[in-house]
């Protein structure tokens, strides 16, 4: 186990209880066998748990395997080191704004896989969502008409999410008290790959239904250099992060549901298959 990425108020707290954690496992684990096993100088490890100064982006990414961070945990890294250690003030004020957005996304209420089996379908989502409107008051009549589904639907899929605790029921009323909510990232499960489909369907009936100005659907096919892949995802993540804090948390301002859903796979048939998601 190691420290929380999220909690961390900077680079220098996170090393530091990183440390505090190897030396309780091995008393005679020193600074110098910690910098080694780092990637770093012992100056330099010595420098950052002083508060007397960070690292590059290129030293960051050489030292993330060594300190086991995945991808948006190495930008939030680079985020707080920028935060505090940036040339200039703006520089660190975007930073710091960056950084809200990003300990925002990955400290959100996360529903147990076990869970999601229970609520895949797509409408269960959706109400979890409807429910973040503050303006909206919430019962099976208005789900059903929001959603285009029955009433009978609506009210057995509201009850089920009362039952595992996502909802709260007042009488005909519902309610939820997480902003956001989402499911164990990268993690192979047939109920996952269902709820995907239903939502490329659900897609594909908005190509249809709904006029320009209601929706946007872009496909772009583009050949990219293998190497890139990790990137090219880290950098879709990122977005998507960006995205749903800052118009996902806009309180008493909510008013419309929408689906934001992104693809990115290969047409390429000699790629090497890998694990499902």
């Amino acid at each position: 186990m190691r420290p929380n990425l999220s909690k961390a108020s900077s680079l220098r707290a996170f090393l530091g209880e990183e440390y505090k954690l190897r030396h309780q496992r091995n008393p005679n684990y020193s600074l110098r066998a910690y910098a080694r096993d780092l990637g770093l100088s012992v100056s330099n490890l010595s420098d950052i748990l002083k508060g007397r100064g960070g690292i590059s982006r290129k030293l960051l990414q050489q030292i993330a395997p060594n300190l086991q961070l995945e991808d948006h945990e190495t930008e939030l890294t680079w985020s707080l080191i920028e935060s505090e250690f940036a040339r200039t003030a703006l520089q660190r004020k975007a930073a710091k704004d960056r950084l809200k957005i990003q300990k925002k996304y990955h400290t959100a209420n996360e529903i147990p896989l076990d869970t999601f089996k229970l609520v895949s379908e797509w409408q269960h989502m959706a109400i979890l969502e409807l429910a973040g409107i503050r303006s909206l008051k919430l019962t099976s009549d208005r789900v059903a008409e929001r959603l285009g589904i029955s009433h009978t639907k609506a009210l057995e899929s509201m009850n089920r999410l009362v039952d595992l605790g996502l909802l709260v029921r007042d009488g005909e009323v519902y309610s939820r008290g997480a902003e956001l909510s989402v499911v164990g990232k990268n993690v192979p499960n047939a109920a996952i790959r269902d709820f995907h489909r239903q939502i490329i369907s659900k897609a594909a009936v908005a190509i249809d239904e709904q006029d320009t100005h209601q929706r946007m659907l872009t496909s772009n096919i583009v050949a990219i250099s293998a190497s890139d892949y990790e990137r090219a995802m880290g950098r879709i993540q990122k977005f998507i992060e960006e995205f749903l804090s800052e118009f996902g948390s806009s309180g008493d301002k909510k008013e419309k549901l929408y689906c934001l859903s992104g693809q990115f796979f290969s047409l390429d048939k000699t790629s090497t298959k890998v694990g499902l998601t």
